[in-house]
């Protein structure tokens, strides 16, 4: 039993070598033999050119429909111009100083 899976084991490893090898060789062949495709050129004739642009298109019922946007504003400023300089007395009681306070 021990000498099947032996002579099993040595016939899955040429086995697997031998399609290795063939499957790179079909996949060589493959690249290396066909050239590779040539770009093709538009062939230019003498009907070929300067063309004009029709814009009465642009007059249509459908154009005229689209919906124009305003000019998007810059957001309002918020927040201190260096938010990693130490806060200051005025900023932690909101603007006003300690006297302002203690009257309300």
């Amino acid at each position: 039993m021990e000498l099947n899976k032996v002579q099993e084991s040595k016939v899955l490893k040429y086995l697997s070598v031998v399609l290795g090898i063939a499957a790179l060789l079909i996949l060589l062949s493959r690249f290396l033999s066909s050239p590779p495709p040539k770009a093709k050129m538009p062939i230019l004739t003498e009907k070929s050119g300067i063309k004009e642009v029709d814009f009465n298109f642009l007059k249509g019922p459908l154009i005229k429909d689209f919906i124009l946007f305003e000019k998007v504003q810059q957001p309002e400023e918020m927040g201190r111009t260096n938010p990693f300089s130490p806060v200051s007395a005025k900023a932690k009681s909101g603007g006003k100083s300690s006297g302002e306070q203690e009257k309300k």
